[in-house]
């Protein structure tokens, strides 16, 4: 059963009203995303509780009182003095930068005792 525009227009003003829900463990993600991977089509739509044709109207709407909207994190966006201070303090620009200072600091004698 294909969605239909009038399935679509009664679903819109339910996903406004669903607060926004924090996205899984990206790690947990992966791996459940590798796992689904190497199932075949068969045993990953059983695994999903769908079907070749999809969800019915009702499972839809009890899935997203559920889990929430299908969206997509993103990071929070970085300033750009934010990015310009992450080019200098990388581990390898500091290592460079204390070299630099190790090899043009004047010779000290060495103390004796």
């Amino acid at each position: 059963m294909q969605p239909t525009i009038l399935m679509r227009s009664l679903l819109a003003p339910l996903t406004a009203l669903i607060p926004a829900q924090p996205a899984p463990a990206a790690a947990q993600s992966v791996a459940e995303l590798k796992d689904c991977a190497r199932l075949t089509h068969d045993q990953a739509l059983e695994k999903l509780r769908s079907s070749p044709e999809g969800l019915l109207a009702r499972e839809a709407i009890d899935r997203l009182l559920t889990y929430g909207p299908n969206t997509v994190a993103h990071e929070a966006r970085k300033s750009a003095a934010r990015r310009l201070l992450d080019l200098f303090f990388t581990p390898l620009s500091i290592f460079c930068s204390c070299w630099l200072r190790f090899l043009t600091s004047p010779a000290r004698p060495k103390v004796r005792s």
